[in-house]
């Protein structure tokens, strides 16, 4: 700085450089200073000066008014649209513009850098320095950067009590408001994205969520607004509780924010950190009439000071502070989990609502998959294949669309980008099945089916237990009735149903019949005998618990319900008991197997050189041969590169056949079929 423009600055950070000096002058002279001033008087232009002609120099500029540099800091630093966004009181903005000047002004910061050792280390010795520089008294500079003061709490200044740091950074500024000031475009919305984002429109319509229940009360709650009202939505994965979040926010009129999991240099907020920043988020938004904040993922955060729903022992010590937060914050807001594990009874009695958002059903989610997919020209199977998909969640959808659309051919691009992310998280593969015809011709059951079928239509619900070796049509069975009732099949598995976590099988099948009751589907168990196998003194605990809940489940639900086993002597006898109707599969009659492979030839294009006395004979060396063989070897006579003959067919059902327990290995004789 030359001598020609000492004193003649009319800014901040020169009036407070000039009242600091006049200061130490005044009050902290000795070894100190002196050893200062030495190095500071020349780069001022003073070093001609006394110590006294120094003093005065000095204040006659201290005197200037605050007010005039502080409304000029305040709008050159862009301060003023802070005070507003955050409420701040005139004298805090001041202060605020004092404190990021320490940090910013390169010519403020090395002075004071070379007084330090004249104003003294410590907080008390920098609250003075602040004050003298301010004018103001250092009682209300010591409140206006308390740890409970408006600035320290919304985030915008963080005081550093106990550290032993120098004057600049005794309080420093949130990073992103330095960076809002340094810019010139001053980015308002930068800044505030530190404390929340402002989310997008939804995609999804109320109409979407028709299978959650609670949703009128909710939406009454929030729009009450009342203090301390939250909403609690909670979940498996990919069941679109962020979207339902969405939803009610544009039912109620009110602009949503979410509470932000990273930071300006877009590290991960974790733990009490986006506690925290909840904390200012409704610090900042919490006198706004039209606004709804979302706190999403909040298992990741929630910890316990008593024993978890997991049983797992969360000790932390913000478990008071969290309960005022519920009890007291100003804005109604929206949390969002996938678990109720590690919440206890106190947290979760401070919500308003909970409301548990389940996976969709059959015929909820059809609709999502037709809204989402529109336009890319799919076919009814890809549809409905897609429909049956729980795993796939209506978010993945609309991005496999997004994804798609930009295709030549959006159907392939959709199904090439779909079949890459399952095998990317490892999800079992998909494709469209065509539909089939179920032939009763093809069936041998005891009792007989077709005498019983048409009685059990007229049914409201039964429940059936299929047993038979694996092919012989117990899971096609179960999809024609459904068809014949027009109720949607829900199948599930053992891999569905089956967790290495305790309690959790047991929740998941109940979590089974309720979604066949609400979507008053029918109801297939598959793989059963991994569920109703007969409980005795050396199984396991948890075992029998599996048993006995299907057995309850079992003896509640009055919809349509079907277990397919291929053990049907392994199953305990009380399961036995609950079964209206139990039906063993067995191996078909010699003129019901040329029938169906008649049938299977003429209906995949297979070139016929054999008549039927022909493969009759065939078919006798084949006892064994059930509707899923002739399935499995569909793919063979897809992937060929001509039509086969019959006679080629018949070979591989034999090489087929012969692999079965049941069959003699024996000589294929079709050589001799003429």
């Amino acid at each position: 700085m030359n001598t020609s423009t000492i004193g003649n600055e009319q800014t901040l950070a020169a009036l407070m450089r000039w009242r600091l000096l006049y200061w130490l002058h005044q009050h902290r002279q000795g070894r100190a200073l002196d050893q200062a001033m030495l190095d500071l008087a020349p780069r001022l232009g003073l070093a001609e000066m006394s110590f006294d002609e120094r003093c005065a120099w000095f204040a006659a500029r201290a005197i200037e008014p605050t007010a005039d540099q502080g409304r000029q800091a305040i709008e050159q630093l862009g301060v003023d649209a802070v005070a507003t966004v955050f409420a701040l009181e005139h004298d805090e903005s001041v202060l605020l513009c004092a404190l990021i000047q320490l940090q910013l002004d390169a010519d403020l910061s090395e002075t004071i850098s070379s007084l330090e050792p004249a104003i003294g280390n410590g907080v008390r010795p920098h609250l003075r320095a602040i004050a003298c520089m301010l004018g103001e008294r250092e009682r209300n500079v010591a409140r206006m950067l308390s740890r409970r003061s408006p600035l320290a709490r919304l985030g915008l200044v963080s005081p550093y009590y106990r550290a032993n740091t120098s004057l600049d950074y005794r309080f420093e500024v949130r990073d992103a408001l330095l960076e809002y000031c340094s810019d010139p475009a001053r980015d308002l919305e930068a800044l505030t994205r530190s404390y929340f984002n402002r989310c997008a429109l939804p995609s999804l319509a109320l109409d979407d969520y028709a299978h959650v229940s609670g949703i009128d009360r909710a939406l009454t709650l929030l729009r009450l607004g009342q203090p301390g009202t939250h909403l609690l939505l909670y979940g498996p994965p990919g069941t679109g509780k962020t979207q339902l979040a969405h939803v009610l926010a544009r039912e109620l009129g009110r602009e949503l924010y979410s509470v932000p999991c990273q930071d300006q240099d877009d590290e991960p907020i974790e733990h009490h950190a986006r506690l925290t920043a909840f904390a200012q988020a409704q610090l900042v938004l919490g006198a706004r009439k039209d606004a709804l904040l979302l706190f999403d993922e909040v298992e990741d955060v929630i910890r316990s000071s008593n024993v978890a729903r997991d049983g797992k022992h969360r000790a932390v010590s913000f478990k008071g502070w969290l309960h005022e937060q519920l009890e007291h914050a100003p804005l109604p807001s929206i949390w969002i989990s996938n678990t109720l594990a590690g919440f206890d009874d106190a947290q979760l009695r401070r919500f308003a609502c909970i409301i548990e958002v389940p996976i969709p059903g059959l015929l909820q989610r059809r609709a999502l998959v037709e809204r989402c997919t529109a336009g890319l020209n799919l076919g009814a199977d890809a549809l409905e294949g897609l429909s049956r998909r729980t795993d796939i969640a209506p978010a993945e959808l609309r991005a496999l669309a997004r994804e798609a659309s930009a295709a030549v051919d959006s159907h392939r691009g959709f199904e090439e980008a779909l079949g890459a992310r399952l095998r990317a998280t490892g999800r079992a593969r998909w494709q469209p099945r065509p539909a089939t015809t179920y032939d009763l011709r093809f069936v041998r059951t005891e009792p007989a089916l077709p005498e019983l079928l048409e009685g059990m239509l007229r049914l409201d619900g039964a429940r059936l237990l299929m047993s038979g070796p694996p092919g012989s049509g117990k899971t096609a069975l179960a999809a024609h009735l459904a068809e014949c009732l027009q109720r949607p099949l829900i199948v599930k598995r053992a891999s569905d149903l089956l967790s290495p976590w305790l309690g959790e099988t047991e929740q998941l099948l109940a979590l089974a019949f309720d979604e066949a009751e609400r979507d008053r589907g029918l109801l297939l168990l598959d793989e059963a005998d991994s569920f109703l196998s007969t409980r005795h003194e050396g199984q396991a605990r948890w075992e029998r618990s599996q048993v006995n809940e299907l057995l309850k489940q079992l003896e509640d639900y009055q919809g349509w319900f079907c277990a397919a086993s291929n053990l049907p002597d392994a199953l305990d006898p009380a399961v036995m008991r609950r079964f209206d109707f139990k039906f063993r599969f067995g191996w078909l009659e010699l003129p019901a197997r040329v029938a169906m492979l008649e049938d299977y030839l003429q209906r995949h294009g297979v070139v016929r050189e054999l008549d039927t006395s022909a493969l009759t004979r065939a078919m006798t060396e084949l006892p064994y041969l059930l509707p899923g063989d002739l399935a499995a070897i569909r793919r063979r006579i897809a992937i060929s590169a001509t039509p086969p003959s019959d006679r080629e067919v018949l070979v591989w059902l034999a090489n087929d056949h012969a692999l079965k327990p049941e069959a003699r290995v024996r000589p294929i004789g079709f050589a001799r079929v003429a």
